[in-house]
């Protein structure tokens, strides 16, 4: 191929508003395309250029296929009615990762896995299909009086003080006598190694197969330990700080579950009702100034009739609401109120649904 006449700067102004999926392609062009996709400096511009200017949220639903005895992702159309998503080749079992219940997190097109069968913890780009095995983390190891596993776990992006990516694991440990909570672990992408995280670590109790998620340079987790809260992970500094949920009863039989809105965080709160109120109940919450408790703003409710128990999967681009019924993946929009029934069938138990845009970033 003949060198372009077409200055540097125009052929990056270019490239970097095209999707992953074709510049993976256009690597076969020349061994200068090829090389700038590895490029970090244009990776980084390609992810920030994609977060300020093109809305390609895409959806993402892990399920568990009974049949084929492996979690399944599957990946939706831009628009979720166009169509049937597609499946995502990764073959977990054959990289250690053979449990139902596996905790995922997710940030910038890479997803971070725990397998608390082989405790081993795992960052996954599906779009430039790269998959790494993070080094195994000591302090997991189990003696004989001992049992530890993952918690907690966190995956994000330090953007204040430009330190990569980061997984953040708080980890509980089993004893005889009862139960013991230990200190959190940083693993750093710049030093491919774990070292624990110095500072307190508040108790945390979250709902079962509950996720974090990450915004401006924090994580995010539900706590129900004390009283309803979001419990925050500076990822510069190193830090916790915990926001309580105002409106919120102290305790009761629900669960709460964190999204993101606009960058802002929040909070699905759900319950099932008892026999004498049936049906299933939903309320969101959204934070409007980080860490102000007074901030929380009251966004929907909505109560779905007798026999229809739901459970929520998260929120939709602007702020639907995710819903799976009995392994049926449905969406109900606040503006309309109504409810669709998107086509997809999984797992009841072991579904989970991501809002996922692609990114160029190497692991």
């Amino acid at each position: 191929m003949t060198k372009s006449n077409i200055p540097e700067d125009l052929v990056i102004e270019i490239l970097k508003r095209l999707p992953v999926r074709s510049l993976m392609r256009l690597r076969c062009v020349c061994k200068t395309w090829c090389a700038l996709t590895n490029n970090t400096d244009f990776v980084n511009l390609h992810l920030q250029f994609n977060h300020t200017h093109v809305n390609d949220n895409r959806l993402v639903v892990k399920h568990w296929d009974e049949a084929a005895n492996t979690n399944i992702f599957s990946l939706f159309p831009r628009e979720l009615e166009d169509g049937l998503p597609l499946t995502l080749n990764l073959d977990l079992q054959s990289k250690g990762i053979i449990e139902q219940s596996i905790k995922i997190a997710y940030c910038d097109g890479i997803f971070c896995i725990y397998d608390r069968s082989s405790r081993l913890i795992s960052l996954w780009n599906p779009a430039i299909r790269e998959f790494k095995t993070l080094p195994f983390l000591s302090y997991l190891s189990a003696n004989e009086d001992t049992y530890r596993h993952v918690s907690q776990l966190g995956f994000g992006f330090d953007c204040r003080n430009t330190n990569g990516y980061r997984v953040i694991v708080l980890i509980s440990s089993l004893y005889p006598e009862g139960q013991d909570f230990c200190p959190a672990h940083v693993y750093s992408q710049r030093t491919n190694s774990w070292r624990v995280v110095d500072c307190f670590v508040p108790f945390i109790r979250g709902p079962a197969g509950d996720r974090s998620i990450c915004t401006n340079g924090f994580l995010h987790w539900p706590n129900m330990a004390c009283y309803p809260s979001v419990l925050s992970f500076d990822l510069g500094e190193e830090s916790f700080r915990e926001t309580p949920i105002l409106g919120l009863p102290e305790k009761a039989n629900y669960r709460i579950d964190l999204a993101s809105i606009d960058g802002s965080v929040a909070v699905i709160q759900s319950w099932i009702g008892t026999h004498n109120e049936r049906g299933s109940y939903f309320n969101v919450w959204v934070m409007k100034e980080f860490g102000v408790k007074e901030s929380w703003t009251h966004k929907y409710s909505v109560k779905f009739s007798p026999n229809l128990y739901f459970r929520s999967l998260g929120l939709w681009k602007s702020g639907e609401l995710l819903l799976n019924l009995e392994g049926h993946l449905y969406l109900y929009d606040p503006n309309t109120q109504q409810t669709k029934d998107l086509g997809f069938q999984g797992s009841h138990c072991y579904m989970w649904a991501f809002t996922y845009r692609e990114s160029l970033l190497h692991i």
